[in-house]
């Protein structure tokens, strides 16, 4: 009664309502369509008479819920919805140890990407780096080993030398 009619388009009069409903609905969250509006997507989907969508719903409904229960009753060997393979499995090799406290998506089946390229060691001093630092990063016998038998080396190659200075020749 106080604007003119000419004043209210959709938008205008969308702000008369919408105090009301907020008071009568609560938080936002409880009014969105959006899981309703997914879920009308999801089943128009299945319907493949466009003449008879409701028909055509309930029956690829019961289609699905159908195939989902006897896949149970199949080999083990056939794939089916539930059995299917993980979404970057490419027929590679699947990890065969587990490591404690490693999630399971980090043991995904799959290949590395990329063209593969060999790397030769074109020096003795490649394979004597490849040698030391694997043997600086095992456990602890071989590492006590690597230790005493460089300790023996250099103190027979530099007598007097002392240990600090045959720590720093090892960390090189």
């Amino acid at each position: 009664m106080i604007f003119p009619p000419s004043f209210f388009d959709v938008m205008e009069h969308l702000a008369v309502h919408l105090p009301y409903e907020a008071l009568l609905r609560g938080p936002v969250h409880y009014g969105w369509m959006y899981q309703y509006e997914r879920t009308m997507k999801y089943l128009k989907g299945k319907a493949k008479n466009l003449a008879k969508v409701e028909g055509s719903i309930i029956a690829g409904s019961l289609t699905e819920e159908t195939s989902h229960f006897t896949s149970y009753y199949f080999a083990p060997n056939v794939r089916t919805r539930q059995r299917a393979p993980r979404r970057y499995d490419d027929g590679g090799v699947a990890p065969t140890y587990a490591v404690a406290g490693v999630p399971d998506i980090f043991s995904q089946i799959g290949r590395m990407g990329g063209k593969t390229k060999e790397v030769w060691w074109s020096s003795d001093e490649d394979a004597h780096s490849a040698h030391t630092y694997i043997l600086l990063n095992c456990e602890d016998p071989f590492m006590r080993y690597f230790e005493s038998l460089f300790v023996s080396q250099v103190q027979e190659a530099i007598p007097g030398i002392s240990t600090s200075e045959v720590d720093k020749m090892k960390d090189r």
